[in-house]
């Protein structure tokens, strides 16, 4: 909730003036898209809602298997190191978890010349593919 309300506050300027667009065949600069900042703004939010998901599952699964070894045994006899071990599964399944989660979202997306303002679709050629920055 919070996460998605301040990445629309922070980059509000993006969405009403629109972010840089080049031709995706040429890499030359073609104007700036407010169809293209929608769309990068909605896949940051995407991603910042999947990022955290990957956490919240695997750390449950982890520590549950580690209470389940020899460690769930020591854990057992000695419960205060039941907390920082819950923070070392944590950390470790976080740290394995986000560059998993951002190489399913590539940093650039591409949209069809077609769909974007007429301003823009005007200095490209037919057919024309456009690639933007979505600033994650």
């Amino acid at each position: 909730g919070a996460n998605l309300v301040s990445t629309a506050v922070i980059r509000g300027q993006e969405l009403s003036e629109g972010i840089p667009v080049v031709d995706a065949a040429t890499g030359r600069p073609a104007g700036t898209s407010r169809v293209a900042a929608r769309r990068a703004v909605g896949d940051t939010c995407v991603t910042r809602v999947v990022l955290p998901a990957g956490n919240f599952l695997l750390t449950p699964l982890a520590y549950g298997a580690l209470l389940r070894t020899p460690v769930g045994r020591v854990v057992a006899r000695h419960p205060r190191l039941g907390v920082p071990l819950q923070i070392l599964t944590t950390v470790v399944c976080f740290a394995c978890s986000v560059p998993a989660v951002l190489a399913l979202y590539p940093p650039t997306g591409t949209l069809a010349a077609a769909d974007l303002e007429p301003d823009v679709r005007e200095r490209l050629p037919p057919g024309a593919w456009v690639r933007y920055d979505k600033g994650m």
